[in-house]
């Protein structure tokens, strides 16, 4: 669940990214394409730190601390009306949402019961359904609403999926421990 909920984080932002800054700060087109690629710089940060921290720390803990700053930023986004704010929470969301695919992925390989080839298969199938479905479930949301309740509704999913990891987690340990 933490894995599609960051899916849906980053493919929705990377599509609605340059329209938030456009809608809510109302720069032109072409300088909303060009500070929205911020939220591609903090990706792209977010998969190298993500790279180097994962030598030193549990990538769970490393993904519910990913999943929390990407809460975070979205409802800063969502709430903010300045150019700064709104910039800065894309480039935090990307920081964020980085580490998602790589690392929960490895995450439900090594917890899976099943093959993981047939794990992997799984996971296809499903981001799949995700990528193709929900940043255009959440454009209609935006469409009817606004913007701001688009990105509301990824801080939720954000903070949802960083719950799943910690409810995953503490399962896994008391799980151990009884054993």
């Amino acid at each position: 669940m933490a894995l599609l909920g960051g899916q849906i984080v980053e493919f929705t932002t990377s599509l609605f990214a340059a329209d938030v800054i456009h809608s809510k700060v109302g720069v032109s087109v072409a300088d909303s394409a060009r500070l929205g690629a911020g939220f591609l710089v903090g990706f792209a940060a977010g998969r190298w730190l993500a790279a180097y921290l994962s030598h030193r720390y549990q990538a769970a803990h490393i993904m519910i601390a990913s999943l929390i700053l990407t809460g975070i930023a979205t409802a800063v986004v969502a709430g903010s009306s300045s150019l700064s704010g709104v910039v800065t929470g894309l480039v935090l969301i990307g920081l964020g949402a980085g580490p998602c695919y790589p690392l929960l992925i490895a995450l439900a390989l090594s917890c899976t019961t099943m093959s993981a080839q047939r794990a992997s298969g799984t996971i296809g199938a499903l981001s799949g359904v995700v990528v193709a479905t929900a940043p255009f479930g959440l454009g209609a949301l935006a469409d009817r609403t606004s913007l701001s309740a688009l990105f509301v509704t990824l801080s939720g999913t954000a903070f949802v999926s960083a719950a799943c990891l910690m409810h995953g987690f503490v399962y896994a340990s008391n799980r151990h421990e009884s054993a």
